[in-house]
């Protein structure tokens, strides 16, 4: 039989759903800090550089931001931190809180919790995409916020195209010395030397 309805036995069939994965995150672009996809132990608080933070890190917590593309290879990351304590570290791990260790950036007192400053440190063997892992470590009670995270590359610029050197003008701020002899054309003198 054809029409559309269906016998008293039929069962409909399921239409298959999927969800899309996320477009990656460039590692090299600004990672606010509490746009992480998962976390352990932490809290977000307003930030007075804007939006907000991630604070309450004591040693062992961590946050996980999920597809992260490295490309050929990250060489430092760039952490915007404070700390009204001496501070701690931040392990740089890839695809689990335990994964490969990748690098540690090493966080000092600011002298306040909203007291920010970036700080700086090698990173080695990240590349392509991973989730990454930001672990960290220190003493015992509350270690440091963090604003972001931001990756970067050992490429240099190209420096700019090198400008000759300006001969100086003779003036106020360079003056010479004239040699009266040391004419290029004359008129109605004599050069009979010196005389003492």
């Amino acid at each position: 039989r054809l029409d559309d309805q269906p016998g008293p036995d039929a069962t409909p069939t399921p239409i298959p759903t999927t969800t899309p994965t996320p477009p990656p995150i460039d590692a090299y672009s600004t990672i606010e800090a509490e746009s992480y996809d998962s976390m352990f132990g932490i809290q977000t608080e307003t930030c007075t550089e804007g939006g907000q933070d991630v604070g309450y890190i004591e040693n062992g917590d961590w946050l996980q931001f999920n597809n992260v593309d490295f490309g050929s290879g990250a060489t430092g990351i760039e952490a915007r931190v404070a700390s009204d304590t001496s501070g701690g570290n931040i392990e740089v791990r890839l695809d689990s809180s335990s994964g490969t260790l990748v690098g540690t950036c090493s966080i000092a007192g600011t002298g306040g919790w909203q007291t920010w400053t970036t700080e700086n440190s090698n990173v080695s063997g990240a590349s392509g995409t991973h989730n990454l892992y930001l672990v960290f470590t220190g003493g015992g009670g509350y270690l440091f916020n963090v604003n972001w995270v931001k990756f970067t590359t050992g490429s240099t610029p190209t420096p700019p195209p090198s400008t000759p050197t300006p001969t100086p003008t003779p003036g106020p701020q360079n003056p010479i010395t004239l040699q009266a002899e040391s004419y290029d054309s004359m008129s109605g003198i004599d050069n009979f030397g010196t005389f003492i």
